[in-house]
């Protein structure tokens, strides 16, 4: 082989690895107010079964927050319910920054206390259509949404038709609201 080969053989490996990585942009593990944390949930073995995603709400002064806690998140407790709570997180090296949305959305820091103080209230069940990163989602960016990347489980398979559902209920309720509008008009 000779050099020239060599070179555009290591240069189309290194462009085939950066496009099929999978790392987002606005990743970076120096978390601010209202950035999404997301780090892995551990299953059999150690092995990486999901990601969990959480609201890094770090010293700011929120009703129903204690002055040690640093996150928000939806928990799933022992008894099978779940819901959402400030909590203390010791932020690691295993738990990184992803604001995935922020090229479309720049959350400001009113919203995002709002959205946190009315979720503290009460932020529904844990669902396939309702978890984490929903929660941590609409915090942000006003608008639930969850990007699935557990590759290989079962919530990787049946998200897709999960998000597709949830588009055809808000179709389907904005369409209501329409209706009832004209109606009362």
């Amino acid at each position: 082989m000779t050099s020239q080969s060599t070179f555009k053989f290591i240069l189309i490996i290194t462009l085939l690895q950066l496009c099929l990585s999978d790392v987002p942009s606005f990743k970076t593990n120096q978390p601010e107010f209202g950035d999404i944390l997301e780090f892995p949930t551990r299953g059999p073995c150690r092995i990486k079964v999901a990601s969990h995603y959480a609201i890094f709400v770090g010293d700011e002064k929120i009703p129903g927050k204690k002055e040690e806690d640093n996150i928000f998140d939806m928990l799933k407790y022992e008894d099978g319910t779940s819901g959402c709570a400030f909590r203390h997180l010791d932020i690691k090296e295993n738990v990184t920054v992803n604001n995935y949305q922020d090229d479309k959305v720049r959350p400001a820091k009113a919203d995002v206390i709002a959205a946190l103080i009315k979720m503290n209230k009460g932020c529904g069940e844990w669902s396939l259509a309702n978890t984490c990163e929903h929660i941590a989602t609409s915090i942000r960016y006003g608008e639930a949404n969850a990007k699935c990347k557990q590759k290989g489980s079962l919530a990787a398979a049946i998200c897709p038709f999960i998000n597709f559902f949830s588009e055809v209920k808000k179709s389907l309720n904005a369409s209501r609201s329409g209706h009832a509008a004209a109606e009362a008009a």
